[in-house]
């Protein structure tokens, strides 16, 4: 059976809400913002927030999420290790859509998350709305 996960009717109609994971470690007041942003949507729940880049697999998995908010992380000052984050996730959770969150290590991320496999890419300047419209179009 196949659910309307992009209506807020849905939530009203007892369908499952759209489950959101937020990997993002650096900046935790970015994690309360996005927290907040989909705590307002009735078509969309946070299921859980990573607090360490070791467990984002593990907790992928553990959580079953729609969605992972994962933000990029840096390799040693030296770049990006969004490539293989992205991959192992995907490796782990096919069915789990990503949005890669930017993080200005690179100026190619963009590129490098949707060659890794992310569904979408958001900015730091992302807006509520485009928080929201984000997570509904993957």
């Amino acid at each position: 059976m196949a659910t309307n996960r992009g209506s807020a009717a849905a939530a009203d109609t007892g369908a499952k809400r759209l489950g959101v994971m937020l990997a993002i470690v650096d900046f935790p007041m970015l994690s309360t913002a996005f927290r907040s942003v989909i705590d307002q949507e009735r078509d969309m729940r946070v299921v859980g927030e990573v607090t360490g880049r070791d467990t984002v697999v593990e907790q992928a998995r553990a959580l079953n999420p729609d969605v992972i908010v994962l933000e990029c992380e840096s390799v040693g000052g030296l770049g990006c290790g969004m490539y293989d984050s992205i991959e192992a996730i995907r490796s782990a959770c096919p069915e789990t859509k990503i949005i890669a969150l930017d993080c200005r290590c690179t100026s190619e991320q963009f590129s490098v998350a949707l060659q890794a496999g992310a569904s979408g890419f958001l900015t730091r300047e992302a807006q509520d709305n485009d928080v929201v419209g984000a997570l509904r179009s993957v």
